[in-house]
C-alpha cells in the first residue's frame, strides 16, 4: 500500500474512530480520563501528533491483514 493511501485511509479511520467516540458520549480534552470519556485524540486528524497518526495508520494495516487472510482462506 502506498503512503499516501495509508495517509488517507488513517485519515479515514480517525474519522470514524471519533465519530464512535462522540456517539457514545466522549469530548475532548488535553488529558485523557476514561471515567469521565475525555481524549486528546478527538480532534481533527490535521492536528494530531505524528503518534497518534502512526496508530490511525496501524489500525487500517492490521484491518487490511485480516480482509487478506479472509480473501486467502475464501479462495482454498
Amino acid at each position: 500500500m502506498s503512503t499516501e493511501k495509508l495517509d488517507t485511509l488513517g485519515a479515514l479511520e480517525h474519522r470514524r474512530w471519533m465519530l464512535d467516540r462522540l456517539l457514545n458520549g466522549w469530548r475532548y480534552g488535553p488529558v485523557r480520563d476514561d471515567r469521565a470519556r475525555i481524549h486528546p485524540d478527538l480532534k481533527p486528524g490535521r492536528e494530531l501528533d505524528e503518534a497518534a497518526k502512526e496508530k490511525d495508520r496501524a489500525n487500517v494495516r492490521k484491518a487490511a491483514e485480516i480482509v487478506r487472510s479472509v480473501v486467502k482462506k475464501k479462495k482454498r
